[in-house]
């Protein structure tokens, strides 16, 4: 039995009825505190998990194909592939350009004991450049055409060298007509991209002014240099349906012929620099037809693997 006063147990019921709201409060606030805090643990998880995706894209916001160990998936190999097959490799034609210019600067200062030599290193450096730039591509027939204009144009250049026994210029002259031959067919064939433009029809007048010119002075040989010259301008006329850098290649390679033709047949009329002249424009047509001929051959092949 409680001793105390009325007043006395009404004052400890009270005291009682506080402590009881202050421990219910605590506990609410407690509950609060740890919805905050899971709240904030995943805010931060889904921050981290949006950096990481972020650093998944690449920096131009396009995602990247993984594969399960996050790898780039095979699906974007094509595309290295199709780039790799457009480029010519331009390092394959350095000893070319590189030989062509010893043999033109030895010309310019008639040192024969060095661009005997160097001529006859010529087309194979050219034909080198030529089988390296094809690796991987399928067009063997266009390629062994290029090939054989080449080494037809080799022999035309090393004629002496190669048949002394017989005339040199007239073995000249069958040698390179058989490469344009070839030239033809690869241009008709292989290159084409476009209809005979109506200026092609200016090589008739080339043709016709050359024979006129030239013929008298080549006496026995005029049926042949007129007979070449159909061939070199045949060349010419086809390569006004292809790219431009084969177009201009063969444009050099008619003027090389030409100034050569005024070497060989009215010498008077040209000036001690024509042999370098000659070799100027025959190197840089050549290497523009071979250049412009594989990229056409990888531009092609890359379309239809695409």
């Amino acid at each position: 039995m409680d001793s105390r006063s009325p007043d006395a147990q009404q004052t400890d019921e009270q005291q009682d009825q506080h402590r009881a709201e202050d421990d219910s409060a605590l506990e609410v606030t407690d509950t609060a505190v740890d919805q905050d805090q899971a709240s904030a643990g995943d805010g931060e998880a889904s921050a981290d998990d949006a950096s990481d995706a972020a650093e998944s894209r690449p920096q131009n916001g396009s995602p990247i194909e993984t594969t399960n160990e996050g790898a780039p998936a095979k699906g974007s190999r094509p595309t290295r592939t199709r780039a790799a097959t457009r480029r010519v490799p331009r390092w394959a034609f350095l000893p070319f350009i590189a030989l062509s210019a010893v043999h033109v600067i030895a010309l310019a200062f008639h040192n024969d004991a060095v661009a005997a030599p160097t001529k006859l290193g010529l087309m194979p450096l050219l034909a080198f450049a030529v089988l390296v730039g094809a690796r991987g591509l399928r067009a063997t027939a266009p390629i062994a055409l290029l090939l054989a204009a080449i080494l037809l144009s080799w022999l035309g250049d090393g004629a002496g060298v190669f048949v002394p026994f017989l005339p040199t210029l007239p073995m000249m002259l069958a040698f390179f007509g058989i490469a344009h031959l070839a030239y033809i067919a690869l241009f008709w064939r292989h290159l084409r991209i476009r209809k005979f433009p109506l200026a092609a029809a200016l090589l008739i007048v080339w043709w016709a002014a050359m024979v006129i010119v030239i013929a008298p002075a080549a006496k026995e040989l005029a049926v042949a240099v007129a007979a070449y010259g159909v061939v070199l301008g045949l060349t010419a006329a086809f390569a006004t349906r292809c790219s431009p850098m084969v177009l201009v290649g063969a444009l050099f390679f008619l003027a090389s012929d030409t100034i050569l033709a005024f070497m060989l047949f009215l010498p008077d009329l040209t000036p001690p620099i024509t042999d370098a002249a000659v070799m100027f424009t025959y190197t840089l047509g050549q290497g523009l037809i071979a250049a412009g001929a594989l990229a056409a051959f990888r531009r092609r092949q890359s379309a239809v693997t695409a």
